[in-house]
């Protein structure tokens, strides 16, 4: 066996009691691959989750004890070579009905017991062992024949574990900054569209714009208006005592006929009148007509509208200032958001892939540029790249499982046997047998 081949772990034995429909079994493996052949409901599946809950806890089943019994247990030994140096560990995952998810224990090359910490010793040692070849082959196209988006990113999920964790968390860390910007940017468009209907709303042409894009001074006029006022006032009060004084004149003629005591004081307050009189006369003389207070109070009202208009077309020119700050605000955002999908791009594009032209990105998952699926690729290379991807990522405990074996036709199961074979690794292969029996064992000898 070249070096390569014998690096890793396999399975070297595996002893099962009371799981599911099984009573006990013991099967040899020695690192051999294993065909499991029978009819359904023999307990094939069975057998499989047994050998493999002990170093996986996803295939433990719901209910893992046989019926009618209190305890069952899976115990595997598997053994090889880490670095050169030759491993052995007994990996035994113990069920009861309080403990239905099984507890488990590990013993190591020098017998040590590892009860505490014996998952997080096996995940250290372990690779993803769940890997389905065939499910994951099938993820990429839905039964129409049509891409299946949702498969894709099961996909895209599975192949980043072949990643290294400071890319994965380059990824993760873009991925945050990119949810956080275009929630800022969705905020941010929101705004200006509300900013953009404020503006509408308005319906100032660019005519009233400009018009009223200034304040007019009103004091000037609103003064006026009080002067004109109170002149007004003057003007009425001189020609309503004019057109008195004859009935004045004549009153104090009487007064004067009717008390001569008080003539003195009359005459002069006739003079004092006079004098008025010729004020008067002489204030209408230069202020002849009456001022239109109306047009006055209506040139005010225009100034206030004026600068009622002027207020909101100010605080219009605010908005559009503020929607553009936001808008350049938002193409930031935009640009931040293509350079951290540039970024992502160059993470996934330096990614290291086990087959030589697999790509992937966010959205795709490709081989030659192609999608992968069995409407774009062979089935049979599709299968060589299922082959190496979970390879991959079992770098240690070096064993996959085809859980629909017969489906494959002898071609690609001497293609899978034979690769499996050149690069080390150990089968489980479920094959359903159609015309009835029991379960079978048929060791593959390397």
């Amino acid at each position: 066996m070249s070096e390569e081949k014998n690096e890793g772990l396999r399975v070297l034995k595996a002893e099962i009691k009371n799981f599911k429909n099984i009573d006990y079994k013991e099967v040899d493996l020695n690192g051999r691959s294993l065909f499991i052949v029978g009819p359904n409901a023999v307990g094939k599946s069975s057998l499989i989750q047994a050998i493999l809950s002990p170093v996986d806890s996803q295939y433990i089943p719901l209910e893992p004890i046989k019926e009618g019994e209190q305890r069952g247990s899976a115990k595997i030994t598997i053994g090889g070579n880490i670095d050169g140096d030759p491993v052995k560990y007994t990996v035994a995952c113990h069920f009861s009905q309080e403990h239905k998810r099984g507890v488990l224990t590990l013993t190591d090359s020098d017998g040590n017991d590892h009860k505490q910490g014996a998952r997080n010793i096996l995940d250290g040692i372990i690779g993803d062992i769940s890997f389905n070849i065939m499910d994951f082959i099938k993820l990429g196209q839905t039964k129409m024949g049509k891409v299946s988006k949702e498969g894709v990113r099961e996909q895209i999920e599975i192949l980043k574990g072949l990643m290294s964790d400071d890319v994965i968390k380059s990824i993760a860390k873009l991925d945050e900054e990119k949810a956080k910007i275009y929630e800022q940017r969705t905020d941010i468009n929101r705004e200006t569209k509300f900013m953009s209907s404020q503006i509408e709303k308005n319906g100032f042409t660019q005519e009233e714009i400009d018009k009223y894009s200034e304040p007019l001074d009103v004091k000037e006029l609103s003064d006026k208006i009080t002067a004109a006022k109170e002149k007004n006032i003057n003007i009425n009060r001189s020609k309503e005592f004019i057109q008195n004084f004859p009935e004045k004149e004549k009153n104090l003629d009487e007064h004067i006929a009717e008390a001569e005591k008080v003539l003195a004081d009359l005459r002069k307050q006739k003079e004092d009148e006079f004098e008025q009189k010729a004020k008067c006369e002489l204030y209408l003389k230069k202020n002849p007509k009456l001022i239109d207070v109306d047009v006055l109070t209506v040139q005010l009202e225009n100034l206030s509208d004026h600068n009622t208009k002027h207020l909101q077309v100010k605080e219009m020119d605010a908005i559009v200032i503020k929607k553009a700050e936001e808008e350049k605000k938002a193409l930031a955002i935009s640009d931040r958001l293509k350079a951290i999908d540039e970024e992502k791009k160059t993470l996934f594009a330096n990614a290291k892939m086990p087959v030589k032209g697999l790509a992937f990105d966010e959205e795709n998952v490709t081989f030659r540029d192609l999608p992968l699926s069995e409407g774009n690729i062979p089935t049979s290379q599709l299968i060589g790249i299922g082959l190496k991807i979970g390879m991959a990522l079992n770098p240690n405990l070096r064993l996959l499982v085809i859980r629909d074996g017969s489906l494959l036709d002898d071609k690609t199961m001497k293609f899978i046997l034979k690769t499996c074979e050149e690069k080390g690794y150990q089968l489980l292969i479920e094959v359903v047998k159609h015309e009835g029996g029991e379960l079978s064992l048929e060791f593959i000898e390397k």
